[in-house]
């Protein structure tokens, strides 16, 4: 439990609280994440001999949990929030613990983070009615899942009714997805990766000490911006916002599929908030099978039009297709403080809008990544008309091997 320290700020607080790991807890469900998207960027050669080992079986089971890849990095919250399974068999044993009324409400509130909507669902009320309960800054998240608009055919739709009607078979399916996973590839995948993985905490380690909350939230990719100012961090998606002294603990953990950066936050009881941050790691690969992101960058339109929807960051981003400048010359242009900038460029950053690097060894130069903006048409389009279809994972048995 956290013992308050006389004369200890909250940001001293929580880097005591703060610890680096190596787990199976979310790595697996985000190996899975992978598999079963399609549109998956990374690991291609990986996916492509992990399909192949499967048996029917299991793409049979995936279509019974609603056939949606996001599936996946929900079923992570459904263990214990301090658990940080070694093996398998651990990882296996804590699903198996959890009461079947507690599958139900972590998973509902691991997918749509509104525990009065959670609550509506489970009593019963019609889903698309409790989901229009939610604020206007949720409907984000919930676009980026499927949810919103909503529709009762959409694969997370599916989850969501299986799940609040038999907990027990959804648990029983994951567990049955699990264990032919574990057994066709992944035992061996997680076998030549541990290591590395241990290496990228200790030197993760090294860098949180060495730079503040906010360069470190940065440096390794988390998706979330730090106001060491008010002590507080905040979700890209969503709104959600969680003050420093409220966390209990917080676990780092290196991942080499969580390339969408996910991030877990879980109210315990009185004793505050568990956090874990599986960040991704673009160093880490998965041996002979190869491992690289591959294709040109995301583009995620609801992050884009947000981030150009104010009218300071269309401002930046004006100056900054007439030519790169320094975080400093875009403050004296546009007579804002040091602060607000970094809140901005770090939203711009987010929406994959910027990039940076050093112009004289010592200021970082800002510069507008043109060809985002003219691939922003088609993404859109894909997502505006494509979004939502149901997945066919075994699809992936088809892919053609490459290095």
């Amino acid at each position: 439990m956290k013992h308050k320290m006389l004369n200890s700020s909250p940001l001293s607080l929580f880097r005591r609280a703060c610890s680096f790991e190596v787990s199976l807890r979310f790595e697996m469900f985000y190996a899975l994440q992978v598999l079963t998207d399609p549109d998956a960027r990374i690991h291609r050669p990986w996916r492509s001999e992990a399909a192949r080992r499967l048996p029917k079986r299991f793409f049979r089971t995936v279509d019974d949990l609603g056939g949606s890849s996001h599936v996946w990095t929900i079923a992570a919250d459904l263990i214990e929030p301090e658990a940080l399974p070694q093996t398998f068999e651990e990882l296996r044993a804590a699903l198996r613990r959890v009461p079947e009324e507690t599958v139900r409400q972590r998973f509902l509130l691991g997918l749509l983070h509104e525990k009065p909507v959670v609550k509506e669902i489970i009593s019963g009320a019609d889903v698309q009615k409790a989901i229009s309960m939610v604020p206007k800054k949720k409907r984000e998240w919930f676009a980026f899942m499927g949810l919103f608009p909503y529709r009762p055919e959409a694969p997370l739709a599916l989850a969501i009714e299986r799940v609040r009607s038999e907990p027990n078979v959804f648990r029983k399916n994951l567990l049955e997805a699990l264990d032919d996973f574990w057994r066709s590839s992944f035992a061996e995948t997680w076998r030549d990766a541990e290591p590395k993985f241990r290496r990228s905490a200790e030197e993760k380690e090294r860098l949180f000490e060495s730079c503040t909350l906010a360069e470190f939230a940065r440096l390794a990719l988390l998706r979330v911006e730090v106001d060491e100012g008010t002590a507080t961090l905040q979700a890209i998606r969503g709104g959600y916002r969680l003050r420093l002294s409220d966390i209990e603990c917080c676990h780092f953990l290196p991942s080499m599929f969580n390339d969408r950066r996910h991030w877990s936050a879980y109210e315990w009881g009185k004793d505050g908030t568990v956090v874990h941050f599986p960040y991704f790691d673009p160093s880490l690969s998965t041996g002979a099978m190869g491992g690289t992101v591959e294709g040109d960058p995301e583009i995620d339109p609801p992050l884009i039009f947000r981030a150009l929807g104010d009218a300071t960051r269309y401002a930046l981003v004006t100056l900054l297709a007439q030519a790169p400048r320094t975080s400093t010359e875009l403050v004296h242009a546009l007579s804002i403080s040091k602060a607000n900038m970094s809140h901005h460029l770090h939203e711009l950053r987010e929406a994959g809008l910027v990039r940076e690097q050093k112009a004289d060894g010592r200021n970082v130069e800002v510069s507008l990544r043109r060809e985002v903006f003219e691939r922003l048409s088609a993404a859109t389009v894909a997502q505006l008309f494509e979004a939502g279809k149901p997945i066919r994972p075994r699809r992936l048995k088809k892919t053609r091997s490459t290095s």
